[in-house]
């Protein structure tokens, strides 16, 4: 950051001698917008990171602050045929009506049904290196599955839910914890407070045995883990990456969190362990979608509020950094972790780039084995969900489903290798045909939130009075959101609390404001497609939204602007 005193990391000052320092920084926010960036680099994913520096150096200060950094891949995010991909599968849940864990080689769409899996309903798959395991929660009895992706040795991993709060719609996140100090392990949020892991050995033709249960961390009241599969913590040897939530003084605020596991792995880790950003988070923050590299080495996320204006904030791509450990010096999220330490920032390609969680929504990162490749899922409403692929060094881009699939999914993953032993016959065994719209969830946990009002092609003036009707299967917790332009925008409501249960608090009135504040700053609410959608407050994947867009008109007979989504 730019202050009286910048130098540059060689200790020389960086300030132009004749140059006033307001004048120096207008002019610098200025360029931000339009300078070019240079090629990515070369290099990929380091095995072991001993010291962190800054991978942004620049003799100027300035131009640090300023440009993007050459690992920006914004501009370049070229969409590449499924057919050249490598060798390897992926498996997903959640996708049929019935229910299942499903699957398909990478290079060819070619879905099958995981033997045995018909009845489950699984949440956030994780695959192990080897290919040969893959664990995932099952929604519907609550319960930990370790299972092969050819459907032998199905086996429920003994675990301690009992502190989750599953009517809330908490889940938790589950995987294995690679590079660990005691062999192989799972790991899994026991509570918002607890994160634990249990040992388990694996057979060549039998099912897995289990050992001891041990807590990874605890973290006192006023601290927690999102307890949300898409927002939950990993784990790779001692370092643990999610979102964390921190109580102060009644007011939550939630942010992207680093925690390290002390003694290598092998003790508990506590609030103490958080690493501690320079500056405070005053607000919510959040981030989400969280992923580490299989070796541990790097943190993947969506940014939302971290960042600058070479990140993307929309869940329109994804940052890649180092690790920070709870030793590492504090550094500032905001304009420092990712622009200056920071690998790889990831764009999604240009046709994508619009709306948020909700409209165009990529989520669900996850690292294949060899850290070459991120799975992701492009959810929302838009009609080409499914699952993708990205080569995040060049930011190749790869739709592992068909466009018209409509695959909505939370965490999928892959694995990169050869797959005959693995798979053997179950492209022909266990095939499941795939129609046009036919892959959409239906999950037992859905409170099934439906918009009763506004449904209608109506108009309203600023300062008119929106009503707003709702209602659910089952009680929810759930937020009020008002979209504008097509769904580019979103506001949440001001309700009698931040979130709503749509059993007992199912009609609102809101008075229609000229603007609202969103991503983009203060935002005007005159526009010609406007809607209300309601929004699960854990889980993005359970929404509804207004069949038909309404109107919001000026007061004064101004020209009302605004469109249908249009890709920028």
């Amino acid at each position: 950051m730019i202050s009286s005193s910048a130098v540059s990391p060689n200790g020389r000052s960086t300030l132009p001698a004749a140059m006033p320092i307001i004048l120096y920084i207008g002019l610098c926010i200025g360029l931000c917008g339009w300078i070019n960036c240079a090629e990515p680099p070369e290099s990929g994913i380091k095995r072991m990171i001993t010291s962190l520096e800054p991978t942004h150096q620049s003799a100027d200060m300035e131009s640090a602050t300023c440009e993007c950094p050459n690992y920006m891949r914004k501009d370049t995010a070229p969409l590449r045929p499924q057919s050249t991909l490598p060798s390897g599968y992926f498996l997903f849940g959640g996708a049929l009506k019935r229910g299942g864990l499903f699957g398909s080689r990478l290079s060819r769409f070619v879905p099958f049904l995981v033997p045995g899996t018909g009845g489950d309903y699984p949440v956030g798959v994780e695959i192990g290196d080897e290919g040969t395991w893959a664990v995932y929660f099952e929604n519907k009895c609550k319960q930990i599955i370790l299972i092969r992706p050819d459907g032998r040795h199905r086996t429920v991993v003994p675990a301690r839910l009992d502190g989750l709060a599953f009517d809330r719609g908490e889940r938790p996140r589950v995987g294995f914890l690679r590079d660990g100090p005691l062999n192989t392990e799972i790991f899994y949020l026991s509570s918002a407070h607890e994160l634990r892991a249990v040992r388990v050995q694996f057979k060549e033709d039998a099912p897995p045995t289990f050992g001891n249960d041990r807590r990874l961390a605890l973290l006192d009241n006023n601290w927690a883990f999102h307890p949300g599969v898409v927002f939950g913590p990993c784990v790779v040897g001692d370092r643990i990456f999610g979102q964390l939530v921190r109580h102060d003084g009644g007011i939550r605020v939630d942010y992207t969190g680093f925690v390290t596991l002390p003694n290598g792995g092998t003790g508990l880790a506590s609030a103490d362990n958080i690493y501690t950003y320079s500056v405070p988070i005053p607000t919510s923050a959040a981030g989400c979608a969280h992923a580490l590299s299989h070796d541990g080495a790097y943190a993947v996320a969506n940014a939302n509020k971290f960042g600058g204006s070479c990140v993307p904030k929309r869940h329109n791509g994804f940052y890649m950094v180092p690790f920070f450990t709870d030793s590492h010096p504090p550094v500032d999220p905001y304009s420092e972790m990712i622009e200056l330490y920071g690998e790889s920032i990831n764009w999604c390609p240009h046709e994508y780039r619009y709306g948020g969680c909700g409209v165009v929504d990529w989520m669900g990162w996850g690292f294949t084995n060899d850290n070459r490749y991120l799975t992701g899922r492009l959810g929302g409403r838009d009609p080409t969900n499914g699952i993708w692929l990205c080569e995040w060094e060049p930011n190749a881009w790869y739709p592992l489903t068909p466009r018209d699939s409509h695959i909505e999914t939370c965490r999928p993953a892959a694995f990169i290798g050869p797959i005959e032993e693995i798979l053997g016959d179950i492209e022909t065994t266990s095939p499941v045909k795939h129609k046009s719209n036919s892959f959409v969830p239906i999950d037992p946990c859905d409170p099934g939130y439906e918009i009763i009002q506004p449904n209608t092609r109506d108009t309203l003036i600023v300062g008119d009075t929106l009503l707003v009707k709702v209602r659910s299967r089952r009680a929810g917790n759930a937020t009020l959101y008002l979209t504008l332009q097509g769904g580019r925008y979103r506001y949440r409501l001001p309700t009698n609390g931040s979130t709503i249960n749509p059993l007992i608090d199912s009609v609102h009135t809101f008075v229609v404001p000229d603007s609202v504040h969103c991503y983009d700053g203060s935002i005007s609410t005159v526009s010609n497609y406007c809607g209300v959608m309601i929004q699960d407050y854990a889980d993005c994947e359970f929404y509804d939204h207004s069949d038909e867009s309404f109107v919001i008109a000026s007061p004064s007979p101004l020209q009302v602007y605004g469109g249908p989504r249009i890709p920028y």
